[in-house]
């Protein structure tokens, strides 16, 4: 098992997780990705792209994108996705902790995590609390 920066090599394995992310946590919600959408959503989170990589394939994903805050210059990572095949969730930790490193060592000064409220959201609220995040906006959503 080992963390890496986003690789072309692994576009297709990067694919699967994305639409095992869009079936697990936002089908629900009416949302789809066609195949468009989905190359473009890639295109946009690569460069700050983190995955999990077991014996050569991409088991995880966490990535997002650099925004400057209204209050300075400081730079802030916004996650888009951050998702683990189920039979390897038990590395998710991992991956977040790999990646913060990475945005720390190149001059990131925050860090924004979000989470669906369908998806486990108590345990992840506890997760995000005890690693010291602290709640700042709930999101809603409707169709127009």
């Amino acid at each position: 098992m080992r963390i890496e920066r986003y690789s072309e090599q692994h576009d297709e394995d990067i694919r699967r997780l994305v639409r095992e992310f869009q079936d697990e946590s936002l089908a629900e919600y009416g949302m789809t990705f066609n195949e468009e959408a989905l190359t473009r959503t890639i295109d946009e989170i690569k460069h700050w792209g983190f995955l999990l990589v077991v014996d050569g394939k991409c088991q995880g994903l966490l990535a997002g994108r650099e925004v400057r805050t209204p209050q300075g210059d400081d730079k802030c990572w916004h996650e888009v996705i951050w998702f683990v095949n189920k039979d390897y969730r038990k590395y998710g930790l991992r991956l977040l902790e790999a990646g913060k490193a990475i945005l720390k060592a190149e001059g990131f000064t925050s860090i924004v995590m979000v989470y669906m409220h369908n998806s486990k959201s108590d345990k992840l609220h506890r997760l995000y609390t005890r690693l010291g995040y602290k709640p700042m906006e709930t999101n809603f959503i409707g169709r127009l």
